[in-house]
């Protein structure tokens, strides 16, 4: 018996179809592995610009820290610092309302003494102390705020400097402008130093007369005490 041969190849006419459908199905396939790849480089490229954002964020709060600590510590510092130069005995500081001109510890040729805190009957606070200069002359010093008259009217400095104080000379100074006068108790005079500046009034009395240099060298070394 005859067993009918079956043949394997397939039509030519067939074959431009199986092609066609071919590349049909070929193409989707490509642009879903393209578009994947696109989204895979998406997300690598945005989670480096996330590493790069962190690490710039961690460098600025890093740096804003040690620009705080730095701060911090300067400021400890000179709280340090300025207690350690501060004259002033611990109730006086505690119970004085404005900041005051004084010389601070750590110069050596000047010694301060017997500060005493007092208050008018206005209420205004008066502080006083004594300073021994080099020469051994003893400076009894007063000081309190620079009253309203003397921003409110503008002649009334000069008028106080040439009638209270009897000024006859000035001497610059680190600390202002000391203007030198005599006031007169009785029938004697005494020297006096004036400071106007900084919204305080200084008067500065010395147990005998100092020259313009003494004077500029005593001024140059007070401090606002704040």
């Amino acid at each position: 018996m005859n067993i009918p041969v079956v043949d394997k190849t397939l039509p030519k006419a067939v074959i431009p179809i199986i092609k066609k459908v071919s590349r049909v199905v070929k193409k989707p396939t490509q642009s879903v592995q393209s578009a994947a790849a696109s989204v895979k480089q998406q997300t690598l490229s945005t989670r480096l610009l996330s590493l790069m954002q962190r690490s710039r964020i961690a460098r600025y709060s890093t740096t804003i820290l040690l620009v705080l600590l730095v701060s911090v510590l300067s400021i400890i510092s000179y709280r340090a610092l300025v207690g350690r130069n501060n004259p002033l005995p611990q109730q006086v500081s505690q119970d004085l309302r404005f900041s005051p001109l004084v010389i601070p510890t750590s110069v050596a040729d000047y010694a301060t003494s017997n500060y005493r805190l007092a208050t008018s009957e206005e209420g205004t606070d008066i502080l006083s102390y004594d300073i021994a200069v080099p020469e051994g002359i003893l400076v009894s010093v007063s000081q309190y705020p620079q009253p309203a008259q003397f921003t409110d009217i503008p002649e009334y400095e000069d008028r106080f400097l040439g009638n209270v104080i009897n000024k006859y000379e000035t001497v610059q100074s680190a600390s202002g402008v000391v203007h030198l006068g005599r006031l007169t108790t009785g029938d004697t005079q005494r020297q006096v130093g004036v400071i106007i500046d900084r919204g305080l009034l200084v008067f500065m009395n010395p147990e005998a007369e100092l020259d313009p240099q003494q004077w500029r060298d005593l001024a140059d070394n007070l401090e606002l005490q704040r």
